[in-house]
């Protein structure tokens, strides 16, 4: 066994748990700060820069659009060198570009900013990095990690986006985009430098169990130690090399995981039940201050809803574990496709029911990617995961500026609703149509 490497002593904390905690901290971070941050940034943006609802949902369709080009390459780089690396470089480039985004007196510079700077920090670090780390430390509770893992950012909307939405109205978005820059920087980096990319380089496997303890029903390849400086094997208690046996679902490639109906499905059933919920989540504010709402009041209506989806995320991600993961993506879709029925009709005094509706469509997002896991395994995990980001981008990059289109021409959101409850509908009924792939994936 090599320097820096450790057995798991039976009885033990697991370490993956202390890896989805520190995941969950930057999640945390990006959650209150950046994803639902932008629809409390929405109004004074456009108010302070004279832009129209298309334009500055053009900044946020347009920093998908570069997220999905580059999530190819960032998931080759990240099963290529780690998780840990693109969760330092990202997290440096989301703190200096909040920096940068708070300086921009003008839209071109405020979409270089976020698009070229803030957009790639993201994409890097608290996105593909930390559920990469997730899927390399787990196999038998993949879902119930990734998912409470993912639950960090509903939970820093909940908690930080009002602290955001304070600050803003009291200093102004570009103090409030320095603050954020800053905390990035002086948070989210030196957690970063603390993770450990693979069970392996610390002498463990995933979920805990040595191999010759492990049944042979969940019994994976071991991986490369990244980070260790060694391609070692697992090691069992006592330092015993692990043979790993095989298991049902074994690693595809990017080339032989597009040749299955199951990658086809999740793709087509993501596009459409992205494009829903990123139209919904960029006009959330705008959307609830057009039924009635006051501004301020509508940007709070965030905590709510965050918390709710903390608890969809805990609850659906156990129940993933236990339940076929298909069918829970198509109810939990289904629910959301009802949420923007009932928001259509609601009376301002009504829209209360919508967040316990609509926030399992969040809550997915997690589930879908341990299904991935589970089909395609772990080895080429986050290599594939960037070309099905690209894929599935067709939906949230248009969504929103379609959205913002229609209320500039019609001064209402009602058509938005519509539209997108009916894609809801539709990706529910696709994701009916999910199967798992042949145990054994078939070469090029």
């Amino acid at each position: 066994m090599t320097a820096g490497q450790r057995v798991l002593v039976p009885g033990r904390f697991f370490f993956g748990w202390r890896m989805v905690a520190l995941a969950g901290v930057l999640r945390f971070l990006a959650g209150g700060f950046h994803v639902f941050g932008f629809s409390v940034f929405f109004l004074p943006i456009s108010r302070d820069l004279e832009l129209s609802r298309a334009a500055t949902s053009l900044l946020f369709s347009l920093a998908r659009a570069e997220g999905a080009l580059e999530a190819p390459a960032v998931g080759y780089l990240i099963d290529r060198f780690g998780p840990r690396l693109a969760m330092m470089v990202g997290s440096l480039l989301i703190g200096f570009g909040y920096i940068l985004f708070s300086q921009a007196w003008g839209f071109i510079p405020l979409l270089l900013a976020y698009v070229l700077v803030v957009t790639p920090g993201s994409g890097s670090a608290f996105q593909h990095a930390t559920v990469a780390l997730t899927n390399n430390w787990f196999v038998r509770h993949r879902a119930t990690a990734i998912s409470v893992m993912s639950s960090a950012i509903p939970l820093g909307g909940a908690l930080l986006t009002p602290v955001l939405t304070v600050t803003i109205y009291a200093v102004g978005w570009r103090w409030a985009a320095f603050l954020i820059g800053v905390t990035f920087l002086a948070v989210a980096f030196p957690m970063a430098r603390l993770a450990r990319n693979t069970p392996e380089s610390m002498g463990l496997l995933p979920d805990g169990l040595p191999a010759r303890e492990s049944p042979a029903a969940m019994a994976v390849p071991a991986l490369p130690a990244r980070g260790s400086g060694t391609g070692d094997r697992a090691l069992g208690t006592g330092g015993v090399p692990a043979a790993p046996a095989q298991r049902q679902d074994q690693d595809y490639s990017v080339r032989q995981a597009m040749r299955t109906p199951a990658f086809w499905v999740l793709v087509v059933a993501s596009i459409l039940r992205q494009a829903g919920f990123s139209a919904i989540m960029v006009h959330f504010v705008p959307i609830l201050v057009w039924k009635g709402l006051a501004e301020r009041t509508a940007a709070l209506y965030v905590v709510p809803m965050a918390l709710v989806s903390v608890v969809a995320h805990w609850s659906l991600g156990w129940l993933a574990d236990r339940w076929s993961k298909p069918r829970i993506l198509a109810l939990g879709t289904a629910s959301g496709a009802v949420a923007l029925v009932i928001l259509l009709y609601a009376e301002p005094g009504m829209v209360w029911l919508f967040p316990p509706l609509f926030v399992p469509v969040e809550a997915l997002f997690p589930i879908t990617w341990a299904t991935v896991g589970d089909f395609f395994g772990r080895r080429h995990f986050a290599t594939l995961r960037g070309f099905m980001i690209t894929l599935m981008m067709v939906g949230p990059i248009s969504a929103p500026v379609f959205a913002g289109r229609v209320f500039d021409t019609t001064q209402s959101y009602r058509l938005v609703l519509q539209v997108f409850s009916v894609c809801l509908f539709l990706s529910a009924a696709v994701f009916l149509l999910l199967r798992r792939p042949d145990p054994s994936p078939r070469q090029p």
